[in-house]
């Protein structure tokens, strides 16, 4: 077959993937590189369709093939790169990330994927070099904001991720992420009632996104109306009642109210399930003491103390409690 044929191939594939048949479209690729086992494309598209089911190994053989095929292939790079990353070969994914932003120093889709790996790995001087080169390429990128807004909350400068935020919801102001994002940094920055203004008119728009009424419950007890504030967070429990970090606001909420046998209630079934358990496993201890259950308060701390996941600050705050306790 000649490399129309090939082509041909591929554009039926491509025909089936719009389609969602899957298997149809990797049968298609197959069949297309029997006839140019060293098609770039096909080569790619097949390995990307296997990484999505699961199949790494085998997609990484597929997508190195492609870039082996044609070395200035940016996706395939920036593929491979994922693929890396999958496996926790972080190293071998960055650099392929860069290899795919030395092909194509245009796109900001791969300067945002190597500023988020950078940002990973603790670069962040070189992650925002990477998300504002987005921003030089596509200035109303929302993805390289909302990672530029994220990169500057980590690091404490609120009032630029407040910027980076507000930038998209200038021009989409339903951005749920962007929203999410402003919330909490009005939250850090103790702007509690333009936080609840906007989580209030948030969770209108988005009524199934539990991360917004969760923060919203948040805001509410910063303002000291615990009430309102559980009844936002039954909310957020009712769309994900498993989420561990949601019943622990919870109970966290119902201490500022005053109610400790309701929050000890929440926490008991938690123990043995939370991951990680430790989070749990203290505030538990706290109630426990907050309700003169001096002996379970003792007997969970003791069990926390033993707890590798604990750094030494929270380590010796636990076994000064302990001396307390025993001491009473």
């Amino acid at each position: 077959m000649n490399s129309q044929d090939t082509q041909n191939c591929i554009d039926t594939a491509s025909e089936l993937l719009d389609r969602g048949r899957i298997p149809d479209a990797m049968a298609m690729y197959e069949k297309a590189l029997e006839q140019d086992p060293n098609h770039s494309e096909a080569l790619l598209m097949l390995g990307a369709l296997y990484g999505e089911q699961g199949e790494i190994p085998k997609a990484e053989d597929l997508v190195r093939r492609a870039t082996q095929s044609d070395p200035e292939h940016a996706a395939a790079q920036q593929t491979l790169g994922h693929l890396l990353r999958a496996q926790g070969r972080i190293q071998e994914a960055l650099e392929a990330f860069r290899k795919a932003v030395e092909i194509a120093p245009d796109e900001p889709e791969y300067n945002c994927v190597l500023g988020s790996m950078l940002q990973e790995l603790g670069q962040v001087t070189q992650a925002i070099g990477c998300f504002e080169q987005a921003l030089e390429q596509q200035e109303d990128n929302p993805d390289a904001w909302l990672m530029l807004g994220a990169l500057h909350y980590q690091e404490g400068q609120h009032g630029r991720a407040e910027e980076c935020y507000r930038r998209i919801l200038g021009s989409d102001n339903s951005n749920q992420e962007a929203l999410r994002g402003l919330s909490a940094t009005l939250l850090a920055l103790g702007r509690f009632d333009e936080a609840i203004d906007l989580l209030r008119s948030a969770v209108a728009a988005h009524s199934n996104a539990a991360a917004l009424h969760t923060l919203l419950a948040v805001a509410l007890s910063e303002t000291g109306d615990h009430r309102e504030a559980l009844n936002a967070l039954d909310n957020a429990l009712e769309l994900a009642p498993d989420e561990q970090g949601y019943l622990i606001t919870r109970a966290d909420l119902l201490e500022k109210s005053g109610d400790y046998e309701e929050a000890y209630d929440v926490l008991l079934p938690m123990l043995d399930t939370a991951q990680p358990p430790l989070a749990a496993a203290l505030i538990f201890a706290r109630f426990c003491g907050l309700m003169e259950m001096n002996a379970d308060c003792l007997q969970m701390l003791k069990a926390i103390a033993q707890d590798r996941e604990l750094g030494e600050t929270e380590r010796t705050a636990v076994l000064r409690t302990i001396a307390v306790l025993e001491n009473e």
